[in-house]
Formats: C-alpha cells, structure tokens, sequence
C-alpha cells in the first residue's frame, strides 16, 4: 500500500481527541497545531451510564482537512478521564482528504490497539489509484494494511505509474 493511503488513515486517527472535549473547542493534533472540530448531525444522544454519545443523521466530522460522513457515529469512551476507546461510523461512510477518499459500510477505530477498520465494500481512492475488499484494516503504528476479499471474492488494486515516467 502506498504511503499516501497510510497518510488518510494516520490523519483519521486525530480525530478521536477531539470527541473527548465538548464540541467546538480548540484541540491540539498534527505537531504544534491547533485545530477545531466541527460535528454536524440531526441528533445527538449522550448515554453517561453507558459512556456512550450517539451521532445521529446525516453526520458530518471535520477537522482540518479530513471530513468524515455518515449516517451515524457512535463515540465509546472510558470511565473517568473520559479518553475515547472506539469510535464507530456507519451507512455510507466516506473520509476525505484531499485527493485522497475512503469509503466503506462501516469504520471502526480501536484506539487502544491503534487500529482502524473498515467494512462492507471498503474501498480506498487516491487520484486514479484505488484498492478495494471486504475489509481493509489499518494498524497504525505498525504501519501495516491487511485487505481482505469476500468469501470467493478477490482484493483489487489498480495502481498508475507516475506521469513523469520516472523522470525528475
């Protein structure tokens, strides 16, 4: 997998500071930045028992350059210091940055493990590259992507040379 895809993904993996302060308020991520994050959807449901906030229709995360779509996004955090431990996307999900687009059913990041995976027709787009399967999982600090077909399917990859034809 190109580097470049792994970009996405390490970017998407900033995101989950930012459900740990109230929306709206300045997070620090990627170096010495400050960036907002703006969430937008049709209903918002807090479950504090159960250390759950539920995003609900046509919910739109943005922080920087990344935005992430779906019909729904619930947040799971842990008890006390309110740190995330998953976050879970679902129906339709796309993450954009850039050039660079993912897309899947569902997109669950597992914070402790550092690990993002996406479901149901994953696909991940760059420029007129692409790779595509059932599931693409991203281990972030091992700088690892495992795709994976469905049953009696196959993983598809379609990579472009450059247009400089290895010229500087």
């Amino acid at each position: 997998m190109k580097p470049l895809y792994l970009s996405l993904f390490l970017l998407l993996f900033l995101l989950p500071s930012a459900f740990a302060a109230p929306v709206g308020e300045t997070l620090s991520s990627l170096g010495k930045e400050s960036l907002p994050i703006k969430i937008v959807s049709d209903r918002l449901e807090a479950d504090d028992m159960a250390r759950k906030v539920k995003f609900i229709g046509h919910v739109i995360v943005r922080r920087g350059d990344v935005t992430l779509y779906a019909h729904e996004v619930l947040v799971t955090y842990l008890q006390g210091k309110g740190d995330i431990e998953e976050i879970v996307a679902s129906g339709e999900v796309r993450i954009i940055q850039n050039d660079r687009i993912a897309t899947a059913e569902r997109a669950t990041l597992y914070q402790k493990e550092a690990k993002i995976v996406l479901t149901g027709s994953a696909r991940l787009l760059q420029g007129k590259d692409s790779i595509a399967g059932e599931e693409i999982t991203v281990l972030i600090n091992e700088e690892k992507s495992i795709i994976k077909a469905e049953k009696g399917g196959r993983v598809q990859a379609i990579f472009h040379p450059s247009e400089s034809g290895g010229k500087p």
